[in-house]
C-alpha cells in the first residue's frame, strides 16, 4: 500500500509564520501572539510586497512558486540550507541552468519528472527580473529563523503533533490512494504522499501542492480528512487536466477539473461517511460542472474522464456563446 501520511516538518511552518507575521495573509490572532518575535522592518517589507507572494483561486504572485512552494518541497535545513537554496534560485535566473539547484537538492530531480521543469524560459526570466526581491526574502528568513526556532516552533509543534497523530491513524486504515486508482484507472506516480501540517496559515488558501508527492496545509483546516482525499484525486488525475484541448480560459479548466475531483470524491468514498467537501462554498466550485459530472458519472470505475472533462468544458462554452 502506498504511504499516505501527515507530518510536522519545521520549514513549511516557518514559511507559514512568515505569511502571517509578515502580513502576506494577515492573521490578528497569530500576530498578537508572535509578532514580537519578527523584525518590524521585515514585516513592513513583506506587507508592502505581499502581491509577489500571495495566491488563491488558481492565481498566484510571481514569487509564490519558487520562494514558497519549491522551497517548501525541499525544506532546506537551518540557515545554511536556506542560503544555499535561494542563492541557487538567483543563479538559475542568471544562467538559465538548474544544475546548481539540482546538485544542492537532488530530490528536485524527481520533482521535475512528476511535477514540472524548473528551468523553463518564463521562470528564468521571472527569477532574473526579481533577483533583488529573492535575496531580500532570503534575508528575511535568515534574520528571523533563530527567534522562530526558539520562541515559536516549540509551541506550534506541540499543537500540530496530536493532529498529525490522529490523522495518521485514519489515513492508514482505508487504502485511500488505491481506491482512487481502482475507481479511475490512473496510477499515483509516487509510492508516498505527504501532507505537511503547518502553523501560521489560518488565513491562507487551504491545500497547497508543494510538488506531486507533498502538500502544505494549515493544521486546523476544517474537513482536513476530506480535503486530503480530494487532493489525492487532483494529483492522481493531473494528466486529465493537462489533456484538455481547445481555447478555454485557465480558470474554466481549473474550476471544472477541481469540481470533477469533488464529484469523484463523493462517489468513490461514499462508504466513508464524509462530513462535507472542501470545494463547495469556495470560488473554485463550479455548480454547472458539478451537475454535469454528477449526471454522467453513474458507476465505478469510470474510465472516460478526459472525454468527460472535455465535454463539460465544451458544453459550458456553448451555453455562454
Amino acid at each position: 500500500m502506498k504511504k499516505l501520511f501527515c507530518s510536522d516538518s519545521v520549514f513549511p511552518s516557518y514559511l507559514g509564520h512568515i505569511l502571517s507575521a509578515g502580513g502576506i495573509f494577515p492573521d490578528e490572532r497569530y500576530t498578537q501572539r508572535y509578532s514580537r518575535f519578527f523584525k518590524d522592518s521585515d514585516a513592513a517589507w513583506l506587507s508592502q510586497n505581499s502581491d509577489l507572494f500571495r495566491w488563491g483561486n488558481g492565481m498566484a504572485g510571481p514569487l509564490f512558486k519558487y520562494c514558497l512552494l519549491v522551497s517548501g518541497y525541499v525544506s532546506p535545513a537551518l540557515e545554511n540550507g536556506m542560503r544555499r537554496y535561494y542563492e541557487a534560485l538567483v543563479s538559475l535566473g542568471q544562467s538559465g541552468d538548474a544544475s546548481e539547484l539540482l546538485l544542492a537538492f537532488p530530490e528536485l530531480n524527481g520533482y521535475q519528472v512528476n511535477w514540472g521543469r524548473l528551468d523553463h524560459p518564463q521562470a528564468i526570466e521571472m527569477l532574473s527580473g526579481y533577483r533583488s526581491e529573492i535575496l531580500r526574502f532570503m534575508d528575511v528568513l535568515l534574520e528571523n529563523w533563530t527567534s522562530f526556532e526558539k520562541n515559536v516552533w516549540p509551541c506550534e509543534k506541540e499543537s500540530i503533533q496530536p493532529v498529525s497523530d490522529r490523522m495518521n491513524l485514519r489515513l492508514s486504515s482505508h487504502g485511500l490512494i488505491e481506491k482512487w486508482e481502482s475507481a479511475t484507472g490512473y496510477d499515483f506516480l509516487s509510492d508516498r504522499y505527504e501532507f505537511v501540517l503547518s502553523s501560521g496559515m489560518r488565513k491562507a488558501p487551504r491545500f497547497n501542492s508543494l510538488g506531486y508527492d507533498r502538500n502544505w496545509v494549515y493544521y486546523e483546516t476544517p474537513l482536513l480528512y476530506e480535503g486530503i482525499i480530494h487532493e489525492i484525486g487532483t494529483h492522481l488525475l493531473r494528466a486529465v487536466k493537462q489533456g484538455v484541448e481547445g481555447d478555454f480560459e485557465y480558470l474554466q479548466i481549473y474550476n471544472s477539473y477541481e469540481t470533477l475531483c469533488c464529484v469523484l470524491t463523493e462517489k468513490v468514498f461514499a462508504d466513508l461517511d464524509l462530513k462535507g467537501s472542501i470545494l463547495k462554498g469556495s470560488r473554485v466550485f463550479d455548480p454547472d460542472s458539478y451537475e454535469f459530472f454528477s449526471r454522467h458519472i453513474n458507476s465505478l470505475p469510470v474510465m472516460n474522464l478526459p472525454d468527460l472533462l472535455q465535454e463539460c468544458l465544451v458544453e459550458k462554452k456553448n451555453k455562454l456563446s
